[in-house]
């Protein structure tokens, strides 16, 4: 691949490195499901869509966001002890009715949780966000109050 010079920050390490044109720093929480596991995971970032690359190249699964909202490490941390009792594997945990009650309840989707918080963010980051946009399949979750499980009823 070559890059125009335009791009190029500096060469100290030997290799050219591209600039981050979508510097965004917004402390968030994320809450992130694979499409075929069904896994949540609940992470935090400054850039949702560095990060959304980051784990989508590690993930053998299709990475969607479900929700997003302001918050830090801390906040992570507390929502991880509070859903603790679904914790799969590190920062994963099942899609349980009471997790899916609270991203519903508690957070945004990408496109008004960027326009309430950072409304001068390019179109062009928004865009690529777009990537890890849901379908409408995954919006049709029902769930059974007290039975610990949600369920989609895609046919």
């Amino acid at each position: 691949m070559h890059w125009a010079p335009s791009s190029v920050t500096h060469y100290d390490t030997g290799q050219a490195k591209r600039k981050d044109r979508s510097s965004v720093h917004l402390p968030t929480v994320y809450f992130v499901q694979g499409v075929l596991t069904r896994a949540v995971k609940i992470g935090t970032t400054g850039n949702v869509l560095y990060r959304m690359r980051q784990c989508q190249g590690y993930s053998p699964d299709r990475l969607v966001i479900l929700g997003l909202q302001k918050g830090d490490a801390d906040n992570e941390q507390g929502l991880h002890l509070r859903f603790v009792q679904d914790n799969l594997w590190g920062e994963w945990f099942s899609q349980s009715y009471e997790l899916i009650e609270y991203i519903a309840d508690h957070t945004q989707d990408v496109r008004t949780y960027y326009a309430l918080n950072s409304p001068t963010l390019s179109a062009r980051y928004l865009a690529g966000l777009d990537d890890f946009r849901p379908t409408l399949w995954l919006y049709r979750i029902t769930t059974t109050p007290g039975s610990g499980v949600a369920e989609d009823d895609a046919e």
